[in-house]
């Protein structure tokens, strides 16, 4: 029996938010989950790229959105993805926007069939909702940040 070792892998993600506080999710079908995940916008963080760098070319790539309004940091979030072995390390910023019609522009190999659809959620549906998101409490924190603002420092979220 072998023992996978585990990698890490930084990410940026995107709180796309409208003044109307609508938040964009993406419904994504994993291999490894046996249901379907919501999930902010965002992707890994490439060697010598900086993390504002990488949330914007993420957000065209999987958005199709330009020209961002990166507010700042507001979480961020460690978790192990037992199935693939795989340390996410992911840090949550803040993005002042206007809704817009969402549509790859580069996806890359298996993500193309992962992507389900895209989605504007009003913060308030997400507190009342049963879907399956990430983070968990989705909901709950949009909630605290739109009422609290940005925090002075990013929270850790369980």
């Amino acid at each position: 029996m072998s023992i996978m070792q585990v990698r890490t892998r930084h990410a940026a993600r995107a709180i796309l938010l409208t003044p109307q506080h609508e938040v964009l999710l993406m419904r994504m079908r994993f291999p490894w989950h046996d249901h379907d995940l919501w999930i902010l916008p965002g992707g890994g963080i490439e060697d010598g790229e900086s993390a504002h760098d990488a949330l914007v070319r993420e957000i065209h790539e999987e958005t199709g959105a330009r020209d961002v309004r990166v507010v700042g940091e507001a979480w961020r979030r460690e978790f192990l993805v037992g199935a693939t072995q795989v340390l996410m390390k992911q840090r949550y910023f803040l993005v002042d926007i206007e809704r817009f019609d969402a549509r790859a522009t580069a996806l890359l190999g298996d993500e193309q069939d992962w992507l389900q659809e895209y989605r504007w959620w009003r913060v308030g549906e997400l507190t009342d909702t049963t879907i399956r998101a990430e983070p968990e409490n989705i909901g709950v924190v949009l909630g605290n940040l739109i009422e609290r603002g940005l925090p002075a420092e990013p929270i850790v979220l369980d």
